[in-house]
């Protein structure tokens, strides 16, 4: 079944069950009832055939389908009386209007006062809405103000962290220059060192060769070998002095590493000075804190590191400076023997 077919079937349905099952429905009827029901109406040729089917469908006898043809002849006296009565009706109706206006006016009054009492307290309603705004306003502008504040707060930090940098970088250059100077105070001591090992390997060559000579001559050449006694104390002498300048070389060394340490040291109390200045605005930045105190810890590590190893160098060239006495005093005796 199509659904114009299933429309127009319920329609003639309805219209059959309030006739009492004893009247076809008209045209009319059906169209009206179309319109009330929301459905469209459609051609009058197509309503005709759907009610034929209806009719053959639902086994409806010709007795009743003449009745409902006679009674719509009938249609245009019910139609002049259905209007006369309408007329009666209406009129009853607008004075019904008029009586229940009559009545209603108080209260139409009284809704007009809680109107006007409405919008009273909507206008109070709209001023303390202003007045939120404004104030809503003014925070908006107080938090900004502040993140403005926090913003230059950063800034500074951010200058704070270019000096700290700045005196890092500084720090790890003196650091370069300590060790370089120390690197070519060590390099310069050794070789002093191999000089004066070679020197002495030189004399001691000499000195056997002149030894032995002396042995054959000493017989006919004693003046001679007094002599050669002399010129090698000159050449200890001269030996002992050379070993005197680079001890005081290496004391100059010590003094000036001293000295970068001591500067070094001041300037780590100066950067102290600045964190404990700023330790308000270090609150805000803890990781940039964390991250200097970190730098200042392996730097502290480093420096002592470095304090270690040339206090082992000092060591060991105090070290090798108390042994050479021990190292020359065999051939001071062998050349004395």
């Amino acid at each position: 079944m199509t659904r114009r077919k299933h429309e127009i079937y319920t329609v003639l349905d309805k219209l059959w069950a309030e006739n009492g099952g004893n009247k076809i429905p008209t045209g009319k009827e059906i169209t009206e009832r179309l319109d009330r029901e929301g459905y469209l109406r459609g051609s009058p040729n197509q309503l005709y055939q759907y009610r034929d089917a209806w009719i053959k469908e639902r086994g409806i006898s010709q007795e009743a389908l003449e009745q409902g043809e006679a009674e719509s002849s009938d249609q245009a006296l019910i139609k002049a009386a259905t209007e006369a009565s309408y007329a009666v009706i209406r009129k009853k109706a607008n004075e019904e209007i008029a009586k229940i206006k009559e009545e209603l006016e108080p209260q139409i009054h009284s809704l007009t006062e809680q109107l006007q009492t409405i919008t009273q307290q909507y206008d109070e309603l709209r001023q303390q809405h202003t007045q939120q705004t404004q104030a809503l306003a003014d925070s908006q502008k107080a938090c900004q103000l502040t993140t403005e504040l926090l913003d230059q707060t950063k800034k500074e930090n951010h200058t704070l962290k270019a000096v700290l940098e700045a005196t890092q970088k500084e720090a790890n250059g003196w650091r370069d220059q300590v060790l370089s100077a120390h690197n070519a105070l060590q390099q310069s001591i050794n070789e002093e060192l191999d000089k004066l090992a070679q020197d002495q390997k030189t004399v001691t060559e000499n000195y056997a060769q002149e030894l032995s000579s002396t042995r054959t001559l000493m017989e006919s050449s004693r003046h001679d070998f007094i002599v050669e006694i002399t010129n090698f104390k000159v050449a200890q002498e001269k030996w002992s002095q050379q070993v005197t300048e680079l001890r005081e070389e290496k004391q100059q060394a010590v003094t000036q590493v001293t000295a970068l340490q001591k500067e070094n040291q001041e300037k780590m109390e100066l950067i102290h000075t600045l964190q404990q200045q700023n330790q308000h605005l270090l609150t805000q930045i803890q990781e940039l804190t964390q991250t200097i105190h970190a730098w200042n810890a392996t730097l502290q590590t480093e420096q002592s590191a470095r304090n270690h190893e040339q206090i082992a160098s000092k060591e060991e060239i105090t070290q090798l400076i108390k042994e050479l006495p021990d190292r020359l005093r065999p051939l001071l005796q062998q050349r004395q023997a």
